[in-house]
């Protein structure tokens, strides 16, 4: 009997530990490139916000991108920084600068949701 209940102990333990682990939660991720001609191509990336679930990761990605093109476009009619202010729907933004005496041409913008168990950034 203590062999039967051994082994189906172990077997509960394999099953607990070779069951991956659902994610709490999905991290909205930001990408921020910048093309420069002084200083070449450089990234970085920042966290904008945590969601319980993916579906509400994408919603807060839509609502970020809107908000982001709404205040690029306000830029470029006020200031007439950019040249162009583009990008595909809920995903990339991207712009590209008129003044290039800092030597930066394009800003480029990616928003990812992420689970929140992975870290995108480089590793150090």
């Amino acid at each position: 009997m203590r062999i039967f209940i051994l082994l189906a102990t172990m077997l509960f333990l394999f099953e607990i530990a070779s069951t991956p682990a659902k994610a709490e939660s999905w991290v909205l991720w930001l990408k921020i490139e910048t093309i420069n001609h002084k200083i070449g191509t450089t990234s970085t990336w920042e966290i904008v916000n945590a969601n319980p679930d993916f579906n509400k990761c994408v919603q807060a990605k839509k609502q970020v991108w809107i908000a982001k093109t709404a205040q690029y476009k306000r830029l470029e009619k006020e200031y007439n920084p950019f040249d162009e202010v583009d990008g595909t729907p809920y995903d990339f933004i991207s712009t590209s600068l008129k003044n290039e005496k800092d030597g930066v041409i394009g800003y480029f913008e990616h928003f990812y949701c992420l689970p929140g168990t992975l870290d995108p950034r480089d590793r150090k």
